[in-house]
């Protein structure tokens, strides 16, 4: 895949496509489609940058691969909906930059898992500058969508999800309408009205999302969520100032575990709301600076870390001295923290996405 390819030629290294649909559209369980340096801007499927209808198997995923991490880069123009649209199961999507996506009379995702992509892994992308305009639309505006199961999420950089306030850029709604607060996340994992099971988030970065929250878990039932060594920093301002929204929503032996919640400006981290059925999850070695850990008794709520400055800084990376180091819970799967340092480190697991 090159910018300067053609999708008439065979697609090999010396003779690349040039355009990252015409590779989907060929590639099949067990390939890997790596795409070069440059910019892509290709509206291909409806208003889809890519769609991926050809997935692979368990143990065979087709993958999407960025040959140098950030430098290929899938650029809407505020024109297309969604970068990457799943319409297939086992899909790897890696090394990507995905910016100015929006739909004004329906929803946006960077990447899109809408009752498709089961057996996913979206790693190590960088989503910024989702839905970054009017509208009223009661659809979100979100950096990564989820609606199936058995889906990885681990080291991306997801900042600035959401539509215009009112004032900003020019923006103004009639009517007094305030949906512009809520409604735009980075990650939405919804049950759609069933069960998701198997859905883990970890070692991302997540900040300023101020439409909405970071994670949205929405109606009907998760089950298996591993929500882990994550950064949160800097909540919606707006509403609650939270990072995690769980609403209409039953969950099951999850964890919410060795996260940072930085900045929740004085509010919690956690929210909730509607039917809430929470049991055999543990939300536990989360370190905030915030008052509490959400707005309501959790069950399984225990030895979190409040009124804690994590000490981070630049690229939200702990300091020296942070007591985000070698404070958090021994995980059973050890893995890659986002600066690329193998978990753990020192004298036991660190809390949030670095690993010191």
């Amino acid at each position: 895949m090159s910018p300067s390819g053609s999708d008439s030629n065979p697609g090999t290294a010396d003779r690349p496509f040039r355009t990252i649909q015409k590779a989907a559209d060929v590639a099949g369980a067990g390939k890997t489609v790596i795409v070069r340096d440059g910019t892509y801007t290709d509206v291909s499927c409806g208003d889809s940058m890519v769609c991926i209808n050809r997935g692979g198997s368990s143990g065979a995923l087709v993958t999407f691969k960025a040959e140098r991490p950030g430098g290929a880069k899938l650029d809407g123009r505020n024109r297309a909906a969604n970068g990457f649209a799943v319409n297939a199961d086992h899909v790897r999507i890696e090394g990507f930059e995905i910016m100015n996506l929006a739909n004004a009379g329906g929803s946006s995702s960077g990447i899109q898992l809408y009752r498709k992509g089961a057996g996913s892994q979206i790693i190590g992308n960088h989503i910024h500058h989702i839905g970054q305009i009017c509208t009223t639309t009661n659809n979100g505006q979100v950096g990564i969508f989820v609606e199936t199961d058995n889906v990885t999420i681990e080291r991306n950089y997801i900042h600035d999800i959401g539509r215009l306030a009112p004032g900003e850029g020019g923006c103004s709604y009639s009517g007094g309408y305030a949906g512009w607060e809520v409604h735009d996340h980075g990650i939405y994992l919804n049950g759609g009205g069933g069960t998701r099971r198997n859905t883990t988030i970890r070692n991302n970065v997540f900040t300023h999302i101020q439409r909405g929250w970071a994670v949205q878990i929405y109606n009907g039932s998760v089950t298996g969520l591993d929500l882990s060594n994550n950064t949160f920093a800097h909540g919606n301002p707006n509403r609650d100032q939270s990072m995690i929204v769980i609403y209409d929503m039953t969950l099951t032996n999850s964890s919410i575990r060795n996260n940072v919640f930085y900045d929740p400006d004085g509010g919690r981290p956690i929210s909730t709301g509607g039917s809430l059925n929470i049991s055999g999850t543990t939300i536990s070695n989360n370190l905030t600076n915030g008052r509490d850990i959400a707005d309501r008794a959790l069950n399984g709520a225990t030895n979190n870390h409040l009124n804690t400055d994590p000490k981070l800084g630049t690229n939200n990376t702990p300091q020296p001295g942070s007591p985000a180091i070698d404070n958090g819970a021994t995980l059973t799967t050890p893995n890659t923290a986002y600066n690329g340092t193998p978990r753990p480190q020192g004298k036991a697991w660190d809390i949030g996405a670095h690993e010191q």
